[in-house]
C-alpha cells in the first residue's frame, strides 16, 4: 500500500510537472510569436528550431553562396550602399532561412541592388523573413553570366517585402513558386523614367501564386503598375486565393490587378482572388488561353459597367464578381480630355493613349479628326520630355488615314512644340 501511495503521488507530481511545461511552453510561444505583418512565420523561425539540419550561419552583408546546402540569417542585417545587393546565390541546391530577421537596403530612390539575388540556379528556396528598401525585393535572373545556366525550380515563401522601388519579386525560371508572402510599397524608382512597376513578375513555363497579400503598387509618371504579372512565354501558371490591393490612384499612370503581356504557350488559371482599389482590376494582351473564374473584383475604377467596350474584349468576366460603388473609370478619352486641356504633357500623353486604346476596341471610331488629334497630343507629349511619347510617335506618324482618308502625316506639318495645338484639340474633344 505504501509502494502504491508513493507511486500515486510521484504520478501526480509528473503530471503536475508536464502542465507546468505545457503552460510556460504556450506562454514562451506567446512572447516570441512574430509580428501582425507576418502571422504566416512559425514562431520556431524566430527562436530556432533544434531538429534544422546545420546551417551555415549569414551574419553580414553582402554575403555571397558559392556551394549549395542551408543558409540561415542570424540577425539583422543592413546594406549601406545603394549599389550594393544583400545575399547574391551562385550555387544550385540552396536553402536560405531568413529566420525572421530582416535584410535591409539603402531605402534611396536611386538604389540599384536586390535583397536576394540569384541567376541561373537550380533548386533555390527562399523563405521566413523580411526585406525592405531594395530595388528589387527578390530578383531571379533566367541565365547565369558565368556558367550559361539556366535558373529551374525556384521556391520563395513566407517573405515580406516593403519598400521596393521598382519589384518586389522577380522571377524568370523553369518552376516557380511563390506562397504566403506580402509585398507592399513598391515603386519610387529614379532609374527609369516612366517605370512601370510590378509586386510579384514571373517569366516562366509553370507557376503557382498563392495565398500572397499585395498592396500598393504605384508606378513612376506615366507608367503602369501591376500587383501581379506575367511577361514573356508565361505558360501552366495557377494564381490562387491572393489579395491584391491599393489605396489610391496612380498620379498619372494606371494601375492593375492583374497583368499579363506576351503570349501563353499553354493554359493559365486565375481564380478565388480578391482585388481592390486599382484603375483596372485586369489586364489581358496575351496570346492564349486564360480562364479566370470566381474572382472578387473590389470598387475599381473601370469595370464591365463602368468601361464596357474595354472589357467586352477580354470575355468571361460573367464568371467574377464585380462589387462597385459610384467610381467611375478614369481612363476613357472623354474623362482625360478635360485634363489635357491643361495643356500638362502627361494628360497629354494619357489622353493619346486612352484615343489609341479606343481606337483598337472599335475600329469605326478611326476616324481623320481623332487621329490628327491624338497624334498632335502625342507629339506635344514628346516635345516635351515624356519619353514613352518619343518612342511611340514614329509609328503613329507612319499610320495612314484609312476609308481612303487622305495621308495623317501630311498633317503633321508645322505642328506646334508648345503644345497649343494639342491643347485646343484636347479641349475640342
Amino acid at each position: 500500500m505504501a509502494n502504491r501511495a508513493v507511486l500515486s503521488k510521484c504520478s501526480a507530481a509528473l503530471l503536475a510537472a508536464l502542465l507546468s511545461f505545457f503552460v510556460l511552453s504556450r506562454l514562451t510561444l506567446a512572447v516570441v510569436s512574430p509580428d501582425q505583418t507576418m502571422p504566416w512565420i512559425h514562431p520556431m523561425y524566430l527562436g530556432g528550431d533544434k531538429r534544422q539540419s546545420v546551417c551555415t550561419p549569414i551574419r553580414r552583408i553582402p554575403f555571397v553562396i558559392h556551394s549549395e546546402g542551408k543558409y540561415c540569417v542570424s540577425n539583422p542585417l543592413r546594406v549601406e550602399n545603394a549599389t550594393g545587393s544583400g545575399i547574391v546565390v551562385l550555387a544550385d541546391n540552396v536553402e536560405l532561412d531568413l529566420k525572421g530577421m530582416a535584410v535591409i537596403g539603402p531605402s534611396t530612390r536611386n538604389a540599384t541592388g536586390a535583397g536576394i539575388a540569384a541567376a541561373g540556379v537550380k533548386n533555390l528556396r527562399i523563405s521566413n523573413g523580411r526585406i525592405r528598401g531594395f530595388l528589387y525585393g527578390v530578383r531571379i535572373d533566367k541565365t547565369s553570366p558565368t556558367t550559361g545556366m539556366s535558373a529551374e525550380q525556384i521556391l520563395v515563401e513566407r517573405l515580406d517585402i516593403r519598400g521596393s522601388r521598382f519589384r518586389g519579386i522577380f522571377v524568370e525560371a523553369e518552376g516557380v513558386d511563390i506562397i504566403q508572402s506580402q509585398v507592399k510599397d513598391v515603386g519610387g524608382t529614379t532609374l527609369f523614367a516612366e517605370a512601370s512597376t510590378a509586386g510579384i513578375e514571373v517569366l516562366t513555363s509553370r507557376c503557382k501564386i498563392e495565398g500572397n497579400r499585395i498592396m500598393n503598387v504605384m508606378p513612376v509618371s506615366i507608367g503602369e503598375s501591376a500587383a501581379i504579372r506575367f511577361a514573356g512565354g508565361t505558360s501552366g501558371c495557377v494564381i490562387a486565393a491572393n489579395e491584391l490591393s491599393n489605396d489610391k490612384l496612380p498620379e498619372y499612370g494606371r494601375s492593375f490587378g492583374f497583368m499579363v503581356v506576351g503570349s501563353l504557350k499553354s493554359p493559365g488559371w486565375i481564380t478565388a482572388n480578391k482585388v481592390e482599389g486599382f484603375l483596372y482590376p485586369y489586364r489581358y494582351v496575351a496570346g492564349g488561353r486564360l480562364e479566370m473564374r470566381d474572382n472578387r473584383f473590389i470598387a475599381n475604377y473601370c469595370t464591365p459597367h463602368t468601361f464596357p467596350a474595354y472589357f467586352k474584349r477580354f470575355g468571361g468576366h460573367e464568371e467574377n464578381t464585380f462589387v462597385e460603388d459610384d467610381r467611375a473609370c478614369a481612363d476613357t478619352a472623354a474623362h482625360l480630355s478635360h485634363k489635357a486641356a491643361s495643356g500638362d504633357p502627361h494628360w497629354l500623353f494619357r489622353f493619346s493613349q486612352a484615343e489609341l486604346e479606343l481606337i483598337g476596341l472599335d475600329p469605326e471610331a478611326e476616324t481623320r479628326d481623332r487621329l490628327i488629334s491624338l497624334v498632335t497630343a502625342m507629339q506635344s507629349a514628346a516635345d516635351r520630355g515624356i519619353e514613352e511619347a518619343q518612342r511611340r510617335l514614329p509609328n503613329l506618324k507612319a499610320l495612314r488615314c484609312r476609308h481612303n482618308q487622305p495621308c495623317l502625316s501630311s498633317h503633321l506639318t508645322g505642328e506646334s512644340k508648345n503644345g497649343d495645338s494639342a491643347t485646343k484639340d484636347a479641349k475640342r474633344e
